[in-house]
């Protein structure tokens, strides 16, 4: 099964978390979008994929690992409103997967971006283990 993560890495980049809203009003590219494929190379309106010739994998995981208590992962900052928002729960355990990397080259809102990509957005996401499992061992994979 394809697996697909999108997510707003500001909080990775620099090492914070902001809300979704501000995220969405920026008019800057911070958005880095992984995505598992077999297919060719992904371009669209919004994205461009990196690192072409390699594979990246994320590690199996349990699903133990929340992103509110990744303090080792997340140096600079990650707002309390994880846990307020009770996104601090573990997931499910998850495989190995493999994952390709793009980057957005053209400014637009969530919808439009992950849309380009013609996946429903319910398959668009890792577990906050896999997350920190990709920041732990690819940080050379994040601009």
């Amino acid at each position: 099964m394809k697996k697909f993560i999108l997510w707003a890495i500001n909080f990775v980049l620099k090492q914070q978390w902001v809300s979704m809203q501000e995220i969405e009003n920026l008019s800057k590219p911070i958005v880095t979008t992984t995505v598992e494929v077999s297919t060719p190379k992904i371009e669209t309106e919004y994205l461009h994929q990196l690192f072409v010739n390699e594979t990246i994998a994320i590690n199996s995981t349990d699903g133990m690992r929340t992103i509110a208590e990744a303090n080792a992962v997340f140096t600079g900052y990650i707002d309390p409103e994880f846990v307020k928002w009770g996104l601090n729960k573990p997931s499910k355990s998850t495989k190995k997967t493999k994952a390709i990397v793009c980057e957005m080259t053209k400014d637009g809102i969530f919808s439009k971006i992950f849309g380009s990509l013609g996946r429903s957005l319910d398959d668009m996401c890792f577990t906050q283990s896999q997350i920190i499992d990709f920041s732990e061992n690819h940080k050379d994979k994040l601009r």
